[in-house]
């Protein structure tokens, strides 16, 4: 079975922090005996074709190299509300259309999979006749809520052999926006691989409360509101040190926070590291803090539980079924909910996360529940969950 994978993000080589579990998916397909090639955007400096994970990877151009700025900055829909990338995206989508029905057609694709309704959706949906799934990540669905978009949402879905959610609540979310049945959209987990962590050392008993923060300096990460949560802590005597590894178009922004609030000393911007080192980082923190104000699954929080890591979250989105949460209410301000991976606060709630950053040396490491969720996240396990998706939408077509 030949499966082609048409995507606005991927690796852009090997061991790079961009889009890994794309690049996780892919080559556990390819390891499952599925053979695969991807589409992704083309960025300054990189060859238009090349192998990433034992992949072949083809990249589309979609204009002169310095206009190429959609791509590898933080994500495309931050990327498209600059001046220069709006102009960018009509001669972006056309692009990866044209690429991904060229390749389809060229390569004999039995099935295409496209990430993100829009733009990779959208793309295939006009490009190619085979048949096609869409995996819905989280930012689409939100932009599915705009009601000048939901319309081609909504065709996009309509052509689609299947379409999957990387979490159980982006699934229920989605088909509630689009507005369609709860099960016009199904589940499809992302992989997830962490590096083995017995040669590193358990958090420190002593000393500063060391925590972490993992993900893409953008708003909807919720990294100011942790800040506003640190000074909080500090001014109540809690001594913290927190590395917020990744980047992202706030970067600027979040260090004159800290600076404003007076922990510029205790918050690190470390940028972009290796997966072995931001795991490394993990590993030695008293817990890892995912303050999103919306998470379609929260890949960092799956990851953290995997390496024994509680994580302190807030309840939005895929975060309370990553951490084997019970069905519940949101946490009242001002407030804590233990859970089996760690601790939930309200979303936006500096007080209640302050108070959980308290909590973060005296937690446990997940269990239970957490645990049987991220065991959804194996890459065997996912590849074969997808190549059951396949066959089935072969098998209908």
């Amino acid at each position: 079975m030949r499966v082609l994978h048409v995507t606005s993000t991927f690796p852009r080589e090997d061991g790079d922090p961009t889009g890994p579990f794309l690049a996780q998916l892919c080559t556990a397909e390819h390891e499952a005996g599925v053979d695969v090639r991807v589409v992704a955007p083309h960025a300054p400096g990189l060859p238009l074709s090349q192998v990433i994970g034992g992949v072949r990877v083809r990249r589309f151009r979609y204009g002169p190299a310095a206009s190429e700025v959609l791509a590898y900055r933080g994500g495309l829909l931050a990327a498209a509300r600059s001046g220069s990338g709006a102009a960018m995206v009509p001669s972006y989508l056309a692009a990866m259309a044209a690429v991904a029905g060229s390749e389809a057609r060229s390569w004999r694709a039995d099935l295409v999979h496209a990430h993100w309704w829009f733009p990779g959706g959208v793309a295939v949906a006009t490009a190619t006749r085979r048949p096609f799934v869409v995996t819905l990540h989280g930012s689409d669905v939100g932009l599915a809520r705009r009601p000048s978009m939901r319309r081609a949402a909504r065709y996009v879905f309509g052509r689609a052999g299947a379409v999957v959610a990387v979490s159980d609540w982006l699934a229920a979310e989605a088909a509630t926006v689009v507005g369609l049945p709860r099960g016009a959209v199904g589940v499809g987990p992302m992989p997830v691989i962490v590096s083995g962590k017995r040669p590193w050392p358990p958090p420190r008993r002593t000393g500063p409360v060391r925590l972490v923060a993992v993900g893409r300096l953008a708003a909807e990460k919720g990294f100011d509101v942790l800040i506003d949560a640190v000074g909080l802590a500090s001014a109540n005597g809690l001594v913290v040190e927190l590395d917020v590894v990744g980047e992202g178009p706030e970067r600027e922004a979040l260090a004159r926070r800290a600076a404003d609030r007076g922990v510029a000393d205790a918050v690190h911007f470390l940028g972009a590291l290796s997966p072995v080192e931001r795991d490394r980082r993990v590993v030695a923190a008293s817990a890892l803090v995912a303050p999103s104000r919306r998470e379609g699954l929260g890949l960092a929080a799956v990851e953290a539980v995997l390496l024994g890591t509680p994580v302190i979250a807030s309840h939005t989105g895929g975060l309370p079924g990553a951490l084997g949460a019970p069905i519940g209410s949101t946490p009242a301000l001002g407030s804590t909910r233990l859970v089996p991976g760690g601790v939930l606060v309200a979303p936006e709630d500096v007080a209640g996360l302050a108070a959980a950053l308290s909590l973060a040396r005296g937690l446990p490491a997940p269990s239970g529940a957490a645990l049987v969720a991220a065991a959804r996240h194996d890459p065997a396990a996912v590849a074969a969950q997808h190549i059951e998706l396949y066959l089935g939408v072969l098998a209908r077509s």
